[in-house]
């Protein structure tokens, strides 16, 4: 506690989501007030995604006591990425304008700051708790749960615009909106984006092979990118189903990758292998002796 005290990362994670709060807090209540119940359901709804994931999540030998870099990850996802996107959102809609790059400006206004927002919060909770933090598995397990608190406070206010549009039901415009978002294809995207830049980055952190961090950070933006196109009507569906499974493949191979590095259970329930403050075999020692450097700011 007294290292992560001590850590300009924690501090920053703190004062950004705080602000966020202040921030996406207005809105919320505004929300609420014109749509409680959608807005109730919507609660209820994200807290049992949430425990469902955490639930999975948790039977794997990639979670390592994450609880509460789970929770910072929820909190960024659902605070402070939004507000950090209010802040550049008309610009580079600006941007795009300016450009006449109106064919992707759909692509590049939902996927540059949404990505960039979401993996700032991966890389500030893997700094705080570096080195706890040291592995791939980590930086997936915490960008799965920031992309998943801002997919559902996304679909939250999606859910409740739905519910203030439907001719004569608000819980009915409010559960289409959830059905639409979260059982239709592109289901668990944000999730999907940020726990591959997550395992791109927390490998880099750990190993020094900035390529893995670029790769990590560079496919989720052209996963987001590629579902946020203007695709011609006639192959939209085709081309959509494509890159859905192109993202599920490239989450399955971080898991696989981040696998490798992590220690099997033991009986008692945690990794076998000599402890380290992580709570594993630390990545460098699985990588040929290549030992783990501190990130830039970490205490």
């Amino acid at each position: 506690m007294t290292r992560l005290l001590r850590s300009p990362a924690a501090w920053a994670l703190a004062l950004i989501i705080a602000a966020g709060a202040a921030v996406s807090g207005p809105d919320l209540s505004a929300y609420a007030g014109a749509a409680p119940v959608s807005v109730g359901v919507g609660l209820l709804i994200s807290a049992t995604v949430t425990g469902i994931a955490a639930a999975l999540v948790r039977r794997s030998r990639l979670w390592d006591r994450h609880g509460a870099a789970v929770a910072l990850a929820l909190a960024w996802g659902a605070l402070a990425a939004p507000a950090l996107i209010i802040l550049c959102a008309d610009q580079t809609d600006d941007l795009m304008a300016r450009l006449g790059w109106d064919a992707i400006a759909d692509s590049v206004s939902g996927a540059w700051p949404e990505e960039i927002a979401k993996d700032l919060g991966v890389a500030l909770i893997s700094i705080a708790w570096w080195p706890r933090m040291r592995r791939p598995g980590d930086g997936l397990i915490i960008g799965l749960f920031c992309g998943l608190g801002f997919e559902l406070i996304e679909t939250l206010v999606y859910g409740a615009a739905g519910a203030l549009a439907h001719p004569s039901s608000d819980l009915a415009g409010a559960l289409d909106s959830w059905r639409l978002r979260e059982l239709g294809p592109g289901a668990g995207l944000h999730a999907i984006c940020t726990a591959v830049a997550g395992w791109g980055l927390t490998t880099a952190m750990a190993t020094g092979r900035r390529r893995h961090g670029v790769l990590g950070v560079v496919a989720g933006f052209a996963l987001h990118f590629a579902w946020n196109a203007d695709w011609p009507q006639s192959w939209a569906q085709p081309a959509l189903g494509v890159v859905y499974t192109v993202s599920l493949v490239a989450l399955a191979a971080c898991w696989r990758s981040a696998l490798r590095s992590c220690p099997p259970r033991s009986r008692a329930g945690g990794p076998d292998g000599p402890p380290h403050p992580g709570g594993g075999v630390p990545l460098g020692e699985n990588a040929g002796g290549e030992g783990a450097q501190p990130p830039a700011g970490a205490r």
